[in-house]
């Protein structure tokens, strides 16, 4: 009789118990991971959305300082939808105006990808405007809107890799850059 109540007052976990114990354990953590990993993948994706964002602004900003002061424009070469000619006053006391040429091109085999302003009269480029390495323009559109007083820009861009998911993200600008005559 002895040995019997023994048995039965000794403190301890029975097998049962503690795999009971480690299975909800194992599902405790297994759904901890899961929303860890799925809060990771939504901070990626909107640093990702912030910096295309920002470089879409950038890139649109320098557009609007580009124009700023030109007092007319005009498609560009053969009525293309990628291109304008803009005149501005010019810096130099010998010339009054000097005609510029924007340019998007969206082709990524052309390998240029960016917005490249050009000085018509002597073919030099003044300046390039591009998204960085990461990213493409897909399609742009320029065109001259209103009384040959605004341009208006669309461009679509995401990234350059698109074998990653969350790295299909596109943005898109689709705004009219008035020009600010000053005469």
């Amino acid at each position: 009789m002895m040995k019997a109540s023994r048995l039965r007052n000794e403190k301890g976990l029975s097998i049962l118990e503690v795999l009971t114990a480690m299975l909800i354990f194992g599902m405790v953590v297994s759904i901890a991971y899961a929303m860890l990993f799925m809060a990771l993948s939504i901070y990626k994706s909107v640093l990702i959305e912030g910096e295309m964002r920002s470089r879409g602004e950038a890139v649109f900003s320098s557009m609007m300082t580009e124009l700023k002061d030109a007092i007319y424009v005009e498609d560009g070469e053969q009525g293309s939808r990628t291109s304008i000619r803009y005149i501005k006053r010019s810096a130099d006391a010998a010339r009054y105006l000097e005609q510029y040429e924007m340019t998007i091109d969206p082709d990524a085999a052309a390998g240029t990808n960016a917005i490249e302003v050009v000085h018509v009269q002597s073919g030099n480029l003044i300046r390039s405007l591009d998204l960085g390495e990461r990213y493409r323009i897909r399609e742009a559109r320029l065109a001259v809107a209103g009384d040959h007083n605004a341009v208006q820009l669309y461009m679509l861009y995401g990234h350059r890799n698109v074998s990653h998911k969350e790295e299909q993200k596109e943005m898109i600008i689709d705004s009219r850059i008035p020009l600010l005559r000053m005469y």
